[in-house]
This record gives C-alpha cells, structure tokens and sequence, in this order.
C-alpha cells in the first residue's frame, strides 16, 4: 500500500491527486503508516537484560 500511494503521488503529485480525488493527498496519514511498518519490521533494540 506505501508504494502504491507513492507511486500515485509521484505519478500525480499532490495537486494532481487532489484535483482527480477532490481531497487533499494524504501525506500525513501516510508518513504515520510508514513510521508503524518500520518500526515492525526494524523494532527498536531492547535494553539487555542484567
């Protein structure tokens, strides 16, 4: 789903994607999916245990 809306926002830009769609594109919402995959597939590191 990130490439795709990638894809249309490279494709479209952001203007383009808002005069096709009638809304803004939404990049905040998608910057917040793509900060919850990497932090999925990269968790951070867990302290050592002692």
């Amino acid at each position: 789903m990130l490439r795709a809306f990638d894809t249309v926002a490279d494709d479209l830009g952001e203007a383009g994607y808002q005069t096709r769609w009638g809304r803004p594109f939404p990049r905040h919402e998608l910057e917040g999916l793509r900060t919850a995959w990497r932090r999925t597939v990269q968790p951070s590191p867990r302290p050592a245990a002692d």
